[in-house]
């Protein structure tokens, strides 16, 4: 049922926004928050935290971004990226970790976030990076070959190409049909 709505919203809300967002080069406000209605960035946050689920399930993860890739890749993933880091804090962070960063993302307003893991060599295994953190005293050190993840703003050139251009976005809200 869960895929059924998520397949909808890709072929309702974000196909229909692909072609703006490639063209502004980021995700439309409305689209986000429509992800928000349907519930996107809590799918693995357990019920204790506020979230939807009790036990976060890697394949109802996938199968939810297969449907919703449907729609547009682009807008798809940064759909799901708060999800992603509200679902690490879950699963790894602390119990004051989860007390004090969750409550944002069960929310109206969810923080815009997103995981980046790179390192400098082709097909690393995220598993098993060469790049680890260790414990010492107060604070960690990093041990490996660090990797620098490029900032968002590296679009602006794309963005500045497009001056004049103008994106014409309307605020919608978005509810599955009702089935019969």
């Amino acid at each position: 049922m869960l895929v059924d709505v998520v397949a909808e919203f890709a072929e309702e809300v974000v196909r229909p926004a692909a072609f703006e967002a490639d063209k502004a080069c980021a995700a439309p406000d409305e689209l986000l928050k429509a992800s928000l209605e349907i519930g996107l960035p809590i799918l693995g946050v357990p019920e204790s935290l506020g979230g939807v689920s009790e036990e976060r399930s890697a394949m109802a993860g996938t199968l939810v971004a297969e449907a919703l890739a449907k729609g547009d890749m682009g807008p798809a993933v940064a759909t799901l990226a708060p999800g992603s880091v509200a679902t690490a804090i879950g699963l790894w962070g602390t119990d004051a970790q989860q007390q004090t960063y969750l409550p944002a993302f069960t929310g109206d307003e969810v923080p815009a976030a997103a995981l980046a893991l790179n390192e400098p060599t082709v097909l690393f295994d995220v598993l098993d990076p060469s790049t680890i953190a260790k414990r010492s005293g107060d604070g960690y050190v990093l041990n490996g070959t660090k990797s620098v993840v490029a900032r968002g703003d590296s679009a602006e050139p794309l963005r500045r190409r497009r001056e004049g251009s103008t994106a014409s976005r309307s605020s919608s809200s978005w509810s599955p049909r009702p089935r019969a």
